[in-house]
């Protein structure tokens, strides 16, 4: 039976601690619903984060309250105008959240993302990005008109599985391979003196990256940017390394980077992995690939896998993965629609 619910503007700076301890509840419940084995960011940790000042963009939050509950929360993010991305990227919003399974099928999930339409249009936004794994989620996208852009396949690497004989041929087959090229590793945080170089080949390889169909701009990672991130890891005493490759006339030609987080302490995220087109076919993605995991093997105790996201259609980086041991775990849909769309099906649809 469907229950009477209303959509409330959710700011995290001057939510109640009531308001708080629903959305926490309301995350809590999500998260079984929707990824189960995953590690749950502690109450203080969400709280913190979502509370502090965003660098890069705007934010519209929104949740549903059904009774004394939240059962449904959104959250629309545009680039911020100033920074760096925001004149290739100025078209593009971004949308995630949810609605808790006992509280679907009532117009819930509509009218949180027709506000993010909203939310579009007072900023000029003509292109909405969200993604799903979950079929319903699938389903409704698909039924207001969003069109899948791109396949992302997550994996997991298990530590038990790992053949460790050919991670050490990887690992030393780099000098055979790659006369001259050396190694570097960074623990949590990079020095400063390293960081405007490291931007800027980070920078020129994550603008490689296969993109599918997805409309997009440009990324531009800064040192202010890094300092942000290690700033945010330091709320839950979660740890950055990197590592990449050198030349012998000094290019970082290759990057992979991961994050430990105490509160996932059985799992390591590995972010960004690129190797720069010019220095393709002599084995540094492989050695990389190997360091990181002999890096993290020897540096937790606890830890039980790791994980990482590649588009289906990135074939390199998935062929030297597969070898590794990586299993697919999931896949996740990148769907985009244009704001008037957005907007007139969800309105056809009762959405407001």
């Amino acid at each position: 039976m469907s229950r009477q619910w209303a959509i409330e503007a959710f700011d995290p700076v001057t939510a109640s601690a009531d308001a708080w301890a629903a959305y926490h509840a309301y995350r809590r419940i999500r998260r079984e619903e929707s990824s189960p084995d995953e590690p749950l960011t502690p109450d203080e940790v969400a709280e913190a984060n979502m509370k502090r000042p965003d660098i890069h963009g705007i934010s519209d939050r929104h949740v549903a309250w059904m009774d004394d509950a939240i059962v449904g929360f959104v959250d629309t993010w545009a680039p911020k105008p100033g920074t760096p991305e925001y004149e290739s990227n100025k078209h593009l919003a971004w949308v995630h959240g949810g609605v808790i399974t006992p509280a679907r099928g009532q117009g819930i999930g509509a009218e949180l993302l027709r506000l993010g339409g909203l939310f579009m249009r007072r900023d000029e936004q003509r292109v909405l990005n969200t993604y799903s794994h979950e079929p319903d989620g699938i389903r409704f996208l698909e039924h207001i008109g969003a069109e899948c852009k791109q396949v992302e396949r997550e994996s997991r690497l298990y530590l038990r599985d790992v053949e460790w004989d050919r991670i050490e041929r990887w690992r030393s087959g780099l000098a055979q391979r790659s006369p001259g090229t050396k190694i570097e590793i960074y623990t949590d945080p990079m020095p400063e003196s390293l960081m405007a170089e490291y931007c800027a080949a980070r920078t020129e390889m994550m603008n490689l990256m296969p993109w599918d169909d997805l409309e997009h701009g440009d990324i531009i990672i800064t040192p202010e940017d890094m300092q942000d991130l290690y700033e945010r890891l330091q709320i839950s005493n979660a740890e950055h390394h990197t590592i990449f490759t050198r030349e012998p006339d000094g290019r970082i030609t290759s990057i992979t980077d991961v994050v430990w987080r105490p509160h996932a302490a059985r799992a390591i995220e590995q972010w960004f992995t690129g190797v720069h087109p010019d220095a393709r076919g002599r084995g540094l993605g492989k050695a990389i690939k190997a360091e990181m995991v002999h890096f993290v093997n020897e540096r937790y105790d606890d830890l039980e896998w790791v994980s990482t996201g590649n588009s289906t259609t990135n074939q390199a980086m998935l062929a030297i993965n597969n070898r590794m041991g990586f299993k697919e775990h999931r896949r996740y849909n990148a769907y985009q629609i244009d704001r008037e769309t957005v907007l007139e099906n969800l309105a056809a649809r009762g959405g407001g």
